[in-house]
């Protein structure tokens, strides 16, 4: 199922390879992207410390009434990929100057 989509980014990018890649994200963030409450417009993949992060996308409040009053709705998530991809992407940024870009969020069902 597609939580976001960005399709903007196919618009404004040549696309010249995709990979698919998990998030690490908090239990109240998972709710509330089920719910459709996610927005990757205007995000991009950074990398940091030699490691993937989804950086500006942002998650709304599950229940924002009993949210607390820090809560950051901006999303700034390790991206889990396999080494070698990580490699490749790294190099590809770094010695290119190519963007990172999210093309859409899916949850995938286990089982």
């Amino acid at each position: 199922m597609d939580y976001a989509s960005n399709p903007k980014a196919i618009f404004d990018y040549e696309i010249l390879e995709t990979i698919e890649a998990g998030l690490v994200l908090e239990g109240h963030e998972v709710k509330s992207i089920k719910t459709g409450k996610i927005s990757i417009k205007g995000s991009y993949v950074k990398i940091l410390n030699g490691e993937p992060y989804l950086v500006g996308a942002t998650v709304s409040p599950y229940q924002p009434a009993n949210t607390s009053p820090d809560y950051d709705p901006s999303v700034h998530a390790n991206c889990f990929c396999q080494k070698k991809e990580i490699s490749t992407l790294i190099g590809t940024s770094q010695t290119h100057g190519l963007t990172l870009v999210p093309l859409k969020y899916t949850a995938k069902r286990e089982g």
